[in-house]
């Protein structure tokens, strides 16, 4: 009898991506339910009556800081999945939860039988596309580039207004009098604003979160002031004046469940192109480290249209060495922004992560840059004046900028309306 070849199919790495994306976000939210005795290896098997192995290396899978591709390394058999699953269901967990984990399970062991009906081949071919996929997503990239100034041009045209950037700046360092917390200044700017008549307004909603109020001690509030220039009308937004076009506009802003919509109204005497920069203060945060879920979220909207975005991450060497930086960007639709953890209270979902809105991460992904320690490498065309920026807030605060380690996102063309979204994990990574 004459042996069948099993040729496996070259993977395609953006599939391969979405699913276990997929598998780690279905799987991370299933385990979160689990009681906090059963989230380590040997709670997990005793809890479930699965075999440690199994759970050893689904622990190690939800909890892997690379991308998708690389998580699928991690995971169990598809057996031994649907094995943990059964057990799952067995021990009274959310059918919701178990159901969406199994459909997972379902797309990953189709991914299975495309490459050669083995796990094991499936990753060898995933790891032999290296290089023979570099032309490839090079041309795929320019493709996207191309997409995303075709929809520049239609938003110009809608919304008959323009960014030159849109830019964010966000700077972390540990309080002096309390290690359990966290002091945190940002700005946020409009670069070139040009506008005609009857533009959208300019109302950058949501960009400043105040988190809960266990968070922020209601009574520095009044600090989050920078600078010598005018606090906008209702809520603690500065004007940084030094790096706006002049006349200032006026500004307007409030507070509506933990978020502050600010509504930009420029001077009359006004002539494009204007800048507009706002800053504030965000006193005595959490330490990200002491939380449930371990995270710091730094997140951007696009607004504009824009023809760049760019955002600048500063954390002080002591946070940027207990974390690990991730960068996605995410459709917001009706389910609106990818929240921050703990922010519950004002009615955003506490469980409302990144990994568990996989459903609506875009294939465009763009890329974190590193730094380094300083201010030398933060210098850029999009927005020549950043580094002098990250120096203003820095001097406001009396922090030497020679202590933070930067992070950086730029995009030619953001998409409107997409949460870019740069996320700090200050888990261990113990699997206990």
């Amino acid at each position: 009898m004459a042996v069948k070849e099993i040729h496996a199919a070259v993977p395609d790495a953006d599939t391969a991506w979405r699913v276990g994306d997929r598998l780690q976000g279905e799987f991370r939210t299933l385990i979160r339910a689990f009681p906090l005795d059963a989230r380590t290896i040997g709670g997990m098997s005793r809890w479930l009556g699965v075999t440690k192995p199994i759970c050893q290396r689904l622990l190690r899978a939800v909890r892997h800081r690379g991308n998708g591709v690389t998580a699928l390394s991690f995971f169990p058999g598809e057996r031994g999945l649907h094995q943990f699953l059964q057990a799952a269901q067995d021990q009274g967990c959310d059918a919701g939860l178990v159901a969406a984990a199994s459909a997972a399970v379902d797309r990953y062991a189709a991914l299975i039988d495309a490459h050669g009906g083995s796990q094991a081949r499936l990753l060898a071919a995933l790891e032999s596309m290296g290089d023979e996929t570099t032309q490839d997503a090079a041309a795929a990239t320019d493709r996207m580039l191309e997409a995303r100034m075709s929809a520049f041009e239609g938003l110009r045209q809608v919304t008959r207004r323009e960014f030159d950037t849109q830019v964010a700046v966000f700077l972390y360092r540990p309080c002096a009098d309390d290690p359990a917390r966290v002091d945190c200044v940002t700005a946020m700017g409009m670069i070139g604003i040009r506008r005609s008549a009857g533009s959208l307004p300019i109302c950058p909603v949501n960009r400043f979160s105040y988190g809960t109020r266990e968070e922020i001690d209601e009574a520095d509030i009044h600090i989050a002031r920078l600078g010598d220039g005018p606090v906008a009308t209702g809520a603690p937004v500065s004007v940084l004046a030094e790096f706006c076009s002049k006349p200032l506009p006026t500004v307007v802003a409030r507070e509506e469940a933990g978020q502050v919509p600010v509504l930009i109204d420029p001077d009359s005497a006004s002539r494009d192109p204007l800048d507009v920069v706002l800053g504030t203060r965000f006193p005595h945060m959490r330490h990200p480290a002491l939380g449930e879920i371990k995270m710091q979220d730094c997140s951007l909207v696009s607004e504009g249209p824009a023809r760049n975005l760019l955002m600048s991450i500063h954390l002080h060497r002591s946070l940027a060495k207990a974390s690990i930086p991730s960068l996605g960007c995410f459709a917001l639709g009706n389910r609106g922004p990818v929240a921050a953890p703990d922010t519950g209270e004002h009615g955003i979902s506490p469980t409302n992560l990144a990994s568990q809105r996989w459903f609506d991460r875009l294939p465009d992904r763009p890329q974190l840059e590193h730094l380094g320690l300083g201010l030398e490498q933060t210098g850029s065309k999009k927005y020549p004046r950043i580094t002098a920026l990250i120096e203003y807030l820095c001097a406001s605060q009396g922090w030497d900028p020679g202590e933070f380690v930067g992070y950086r996102c730029q995009v030619e063309y953001p998409v409107w309306g997409v949460q870019y979204l740069v996320s700090f994990d200050f888990s261990d990574g113990e699997e206990g």
